[in-house]
């Protein structure tokens, strides 16, 4: 078995073996089929049985090959776990959130969400070059700084700053929308408000008007606690906005960022910007929480 450097290059093994247990079995199944059929010689019963018990060896060959590589590709994880600084990034972006107030009305959560961060995005090179190579991305230079070494495996998991990306404005599966957002939200353990997602770009008023879809006509303080507003997104494709829904008018979404489009380089990074921004807007809310949510 060739050896392999990488959890991608592992996987890919894996889907090779996976198919070649689908192919004996497969082989067996015909095997078993010959045996039932009526009127066959014993030599053929015999040479037919000894061909399924050498199949049966395969498929068990195969399968301790599979799991060998799952072992192999879960220990070189941990590995990139343990390598990964990426939790440090974490902290300094968050920064200091005592020094954080609470915003109250609309205009002050769109200015929250547009605050300075405790430092700046870490970006791989070829993404830095080509944010300061073109005078259309000047609006986001000085949030970002060449780091590449800075992030990897979890917790701040910068799939929107690494050229690692899809071209394609629908492919918000290829492009892991969610990862964006989990990574920072999720991960840290913190409480994430709601979000809607839809696969394409053109369904954005569709997940808009889903946020408030799932509001009753009253305000559900046992699950909300305190809160002046609910913090949400909406995700479509490869668009992003972030949305509140306040307490007076909870069925009707007010947005609170602008919406980007995730297959622009600058968007991309003022998404993660304003994400980060997010986690610590919920920081600021969360003892307003019932004790269930802020745990």
């Amino acid at each position: 078995m060739a050896s392999s450097t990488s959890p991608a290059s592992l996987e890919a093994e894996i889907k090779g073996v996976d198919t070649s247990i689908k192919k004996v079995e497969s082989q067996i199944v015909e095997v078993e089929e010959k045996l039932s059929k009526p009127g066959i010689s014993e030599e053929e019963k015999q040479r037919l049985r000894k061909e399924k018990e050498h199949l049966r060896k395969k498929e068990e060959q195969l399968r301790k090959e599979e799991e060998q590589l799952r072992e192999e590709k879960l220990l070189l994880l941990k590995e990139e776990l343990r390598a990964d600084s990426s939790s440090d990034v974490a902290r300094c972006l968050i920064g200091d959130l005592a020094e954080l107030e609470r915003p109250i009305s609309v205009a002050a959560l769109r200015a929250f969400l547009e605050k300075p961060l405790g430092g700046k995005l870490p970006v791989d090179t070829a993404l830095y070059n080509r944010l300061f190579a073109d005078p259309a991305n000047r609006r986001v230079q000085h949030l970002v700084e060449r780091n590449p070494g800075a992030f990897g495996f979890c917790a701040v998991n910068y799939v929107a700053i690494t050229t690692r990306y899809s071209n394609d404005a629908e492919g918000a599966q290829s492009f892991e929308l969610s990862t964006i957002i989990d990574s920072i939200l999720i991960r840290l353990h913190l409480w994430t408000g709601t979000g809607e997602e839809k696969a394409r770009s053109c369904d954005m008023l569709v997940a808009v008007r889903e946020l408030a879809s799932k509001m009753g006509p009253v305000w559900p303080r046992i699950a909300f606690g305190d809160l002046p507003y609910l913090p949400c997104y909406a995700a479509a494709g490869g668009l992003l906005q972030f949305y509140v829904l306040l307490k007076e008018q909870h069925q009707h979404p007010v947005s609170i960022s602008k919406c980007f489009n995730l297959c622009m380089d600058a968007d991309r990074i003022e998404a993660v910007h304003a994400t980060v921004n997010m986690f610590r807007l919920l920081c600021t809310l969360r003892p307003l929480l019932p004790p269930s949510l802020s745990a």
